[in-house]
């Protein structure tokens, strides 16, 4: 393999987009367990859970949300930062190496995409937390138990579970803004050096 050659870009390539879709792979599958254990819940609910065990139920389903959230933050950040990086630098590439074949030029953003799926994998467990409180209102637990209910449904939203990043918690709606705010910044960044 010769320095500069597109067999060694390409082994490279291989390489990283390897590593960093395999982390994201198994983030993804983490994530799709805790949705899992939110379906759960949710069956569980549906099904004729006593309306006295559901704040303790949703209590545990909670806290190995933040556990497991807790877990896996370094290396969600870690992937997002990697990313947020790789996406002007990826730009600058097809700007800068017009003569180079645009294929390889490309071939990072299927990194970009499978990072930008966990990160959306992650969010979508704290929107599916945020309908749990509608379903219970919904269910009917028997006469005599809307105060019970209120209260259930009280201490749900109060909760506020879903998935964590540093405290921070992660929904489709931050990751939509973020996502559209950095593609404007990067583009910023590749035109103020073309430009420059």
């Amino acid at each position: 393999l010769v320095p500069g050659s597109v067999a060694l870009d390409l082994v490279m390539f291989g390489v990283f987009a390897s590593i960093l879709l395999g982390l994201s792979y198994t983030f993804v599958c983490v994530c799709a367990s805790l949705e899992s254990m939110i379906d759960a819940f949710c069956s569980e609910v549906v099904n004729g859970v006593d309306i006295s065990e559901v704040a303790e139920v949703w209590n545990l389903t909670q806290a190995v949300l933040r556990k497991a959230s807790g877990s896996i933050e370094h290396g969600l950040l870690a992937l997002g930062i990697t990313v947020a990086l790789l996406l002007p630098l990826m730009l600058l590439d097809l700007v800068l190496h017009t003569e180079r074949n645009h294929n390889l030029g490309l071939a990072p953003l299927i990194i970009v995409c499978g990072v930008v799926f966990m990160a959306f994998a992650a969010a979508r467990i704290s929107d599916k937390c945020s309908r749990v409180p509608q379903l219970i209102n919904a269910v009917s637990f028997g006469a005599g138990t809307a105060g019970q209910r209120q209260q259930v449904v009280d201490y749900i939203v109060s909760s506020g579970a879903g998935f964590y990043v540093f405290s921070t918690r992660l929904t489709t709606v931050m990751l939509f803004k973020f996502v559209y705010g950095w593609t404007v910044v990067a583009m910023g960044i590749v035109s103020k050096i073309l430009f420059a």
